[in-house]
């Protein structure tokens, strides 16, 4: 492998004429073949080397760019559940409707007059539990509990739907916890222009 790196790389910047060693020849290679000194991103895509060379546009985002969150709290966090709750909608992170206003100390009625930007859904309870169970993020070990509270039990009926209220920063600030997201420094002015686009729990 070394001496192939070596006669690769002494073809690209051009033999002596003292060398008299026959050059390598690539067929279909012109996707790695640039005008840039080698092995200088010589695996880019030709699309994302003409934006950069052209300078007239940058290049996207990366999407798939992740980042640490940290969620601190001086009391213990409630449970999270990773599921999906309608066939147009991935998965994402629910609270139990439950556990916030058990925690926040007010009714569910007062919740959604108070917070009506929060996404609250009904899900049938065994339909959630099995989603739970069968889940490679969630690690409950126990199906979650009705509410004993008979105000929360109002807003189940008799098929066991259980209140689901979509886990976000803004719901995590209310209950008590201190969200802090590492990312690299390259991401710092992205992150201070949009600061909604943070990932959560």
């Amino acid at each position: 492998m070394k001496t192939f790196l070596t006669e690769y790389f002494t073809d690209l910047e051009g033999r002596s004429e003292e060398n008299s060693s026959l050059p390598w020849e690539f067929y279909s290679s012109s996707l790695f073949e640039t005008d840039q000194e080698p092995c200088w991103d010589f695996l880019l895509s030709e699309q994302n080397q003409d934006l950069e060379e052209n300078g007239a546009e940058k290049t996207e985002p990366d999407s798939d760019k992740d980042c640490l969150l940290f969620e601190f709290s001086s009391e213990p966090l409630l449970p999270c559940y990773h599921v999906q709750v309608s066939l147009t909608q991935g998965f994402c992170n629910w609270f139990l409707l439950a556990d916030v206003l058990k925690r926040l100390k007010m009714s569910a009625r007062i919740f959604r007059a108070r917070y009506p930007y929060f996404e609250v859904v009904s899900l049938p309870q065994a339909e959630l539990w099995k989603q739970v169970s069968i889940s490679q993020v969630s690690s409950a070990s126990a199906p979650p509990l009705k509410s004993k509270n008979k105000e929360d039990d109002e807003d189940e009926d008799e098929e066991g739907l259980v209140e689901l209220v979509r886990c976000v920063q803004e719901l995590q600030r209310l209950l008590g916890s201190s969200i802090h997201v590492l990312q690299d420094e390259d991401d710092e002015e992205e992150e201070e222009a949009n600061p909604g686009q943070l990932c959560s729990r």
